[in-house]
């Protein structure tokens, strides 16, 4: 068994808010709007996170902040 140790902060990249951040927060919410008005299935209900970084213009890459901070060079 192999075990690795790792100093200092781990950064971890999720490849859904990846492509979340790259299509567009206000884009994955419309999509899940309009599923849950059509089939009123709560799997399909807009997740509040995501209702709560629309609102606060946290749209991805495009606004420079969704799941990750764009505006960093």
């Amino acid at each position: 068994m192999v075990v690795a140790v790792v100093e200092g902060p781990v950064l971890v990249s999720d490849p859904m808010a990846d492509l979340a951040d790259l299509v567009g927060l206000d884009t994955l919410l419309y999509v899940y709007e309009s599923m849950y008005a059509e089939f009123k299935d709560p799997r399909w209900a807009p997740p509040l996170l995501l209702k709560r970084m629309v609102t606060a213009g946290q749209l991805g890459r495009k606004s420079g902040k969704g799941f990750y901070d764009y505006t960093k060079k």
